[in-house]
């Protein structure tokens, strides 16, 4: 069973999901973007989201700076939550630069916010679930584009509900996170959305 749960933890960790939640972006939206551009996204997204913060994260463990990849205190977090919202800017201004007005361009703005809202708990000596904010991210991004396409994704939406509550039982059987951790880490992650819907 803990083989099972720390496979599940690895399967959706947040260096995944940005990246994720883009494929499902361009599998479902309505708008016509040459092929030879959705494969230039997608690569730069990879390539700033997946491979940069992995490098990031062996050099900050070799500098000691942070003792594991798995970011078990919260000031071991500010730094990497920083070095995030810096890539997710990046990724917002320069990759998705030329399409700023797409869905996509705002999910990239919501993990800004939800990244901010982790790196503010962290100086109030709170740790949030990152698994948990990520996972929360892309369900509210289907949601999101479910309700803007009216179009019924509510399968969809089900199974990532209940892939997040799965995360979360994952994150408590390995002892990684308290459920106080995991719900601020749900409210980091839906608090843009709840934002997002408020003023649209």
């Amino acid at each position: 069973m803990k083989f099972f749960f720390k496979f599940i933890s690895a399967l959706f960790h947040p260096l995944w999901l940005p990246f994720l939640g883009s494929v499902i972006y361009f599998l479902v939206t309505p708008r016509f973007l040459p092929e030879a551009i959705v494969k230039a996204k997608l690569l730069g997204i990879s390539v700033l989201s997946i491979f940069i913060p992995i490098c990031i994260f062996f050099l900050l463990k070799n500098l000691k700076i942070i003792s594991s990849v798995h970011l078990k205190t919260y000031t071991e977090r500010k730094i990497p939550l920083m070095l995030y919202i810096l890539i997710f800017m990046s990724i917002k201004n320069f990759v998705l630069g030329d399409i700023s007005q797409s869905e996509l361009y705002f999910y990239f703005s919501n993990w800004i916010y939800a990244c901010f809202i982790a790196l503010c708990l962290c100086y109030l000596k709170i740790k949030a679930s990152l698994h948990l904010m990520a996972s929360s991210l892309l369900v509210g991004f289907i949601i999101s584009i479910s309700f803007l396409y009216q179009t019924s994704f509510y399968w969809f939406i089900g199974i990532c509900i209940a892939l997040t509550g799965l995360v979360a039982t994952a994150r408590l059987y390995l002892k990684a996170h308290t459920v106080n951790e995991l719900l601020w880490g749900v409210l980091s992650g839906l608090a843009p959305y709840s934002l997002l819907f408020f003023y649209t």
